[in-house]
């Protein structure tokens, strides 16, 4: 089983740590688009916004909304999307993930209300230039085409990896608290059963004269396949049989395989 920490340490979720995402800034423009952003601090390596418009978003949703941004622009870590229409009163609700020094911080719950709308297209985001470098040098740096082509396609496609790694891990995490969950509803079926008399009746139009344990026997071990303990066996006044197993994942096989195998059979029928 796949341990909840330890899904959590694989993908570097932490919530014990002096840092905080903060200074969150949500921009709605007009005509369409929207942007959301965080600055930039020492150590940062990836920045995920996850969101829904106009309807709730579980922590651990992906969202209609949702990308990984890999680097920082101008100083901060910015999601945008550039093809939603949005009006005065709609609703934002998302959540973000930051990666800091391999771990991870989310901020959960996030309410944006769009009360107004920038009237203005949203502008091109612009990286910097390099700081080291006047303008000049920088545009008149001679680069290999090809190799810049090649890296740029490893680039694309490391982006596209992580990109995929950090949205399953959400899904991940949600999918094991079910499975979770799952299991102890499980476990608690079986005690009750346990608690029971697991007795089955077997209904056959043949074999009224044989034991009763016998026909048991050739009927789950020749036609299911299946090899359980029989504890006991009784053919009652319809020459049906009730029948009893010693175990309750015995009598859950048996169930399953003779409503399937039997589905269609005029002959045999077992049942609880």
């Amino acid at each position: 089983m796949v341990n909840y920490l330890v899904i959590l340490a694989l993908f570097g979720v932490a919530s014990a740590h002096q840092y905080v995402i903060d200074d969150v800034q949500v921009q709605a423009y007009y005509p369409r688009g929207f942007r959301v952003s965080v600055p930039d601090k020492d150590g940062m390596q990836h920045f995920a916004f996850h969101g829904n418009l106009n309807k709730n978003i579980r922590n651990t949703e992906i969202g209609e909304f949702s990308k990984d941004i890999l680097k920082p622009i101008n100083g901060r870590w910015v999601y945008e999307n550039r093809m939603i229409r949005l009006k005065k009163g709609d609703t934002i609700r998302y959540w973000l993930y930051v990666q800091r020094s391999k771990l991870g911080y989310r901020k959960d719950s996030q309410v944006f209300t769009v009360n107004e709308l920038i009237h203005d297209e949203m502008p091109e985001l612009m990286e910097d230039l390099e700081v080291n470098k006047g303008p000049n040098e920088v545009c008149s740096e001679k680069k290999d085409p090809e190799k810049a082509a090649t890296t740029k396609q490893m680039d694309d496609r490391l982006q596209i990896c992580e990109g995929t790694v950090l949205k399953l891990a959400p899904k991940l995490i949600s999918l094991e608290e079910e499975l979770e969950s799952l299991r102890k509803t499980n476990d608690l079926l079986t005690e009750i059963l346990d608690a029971t008399q697991k007795k089955l009746t077997l209904r056959a139009r043949i074999f009224n004269e044989d034991d009763p344990i016998s026909i048991v026997k050739f009927i789950i071990y020749e036609k299911l396949g299946l090899k359980p303990l029989i504890a006991s066996a009784q053919r009652n006044s319809d020459n049906s049989i009730t029948f009893q197993l010693d175990r309750t994942s015995d009598m859950i096989n048996v169930i399953k395989e003779a409503r399937e195998r039997f589905k269609h059979s005029k002959i045999f029928s077992i049942s609880i």
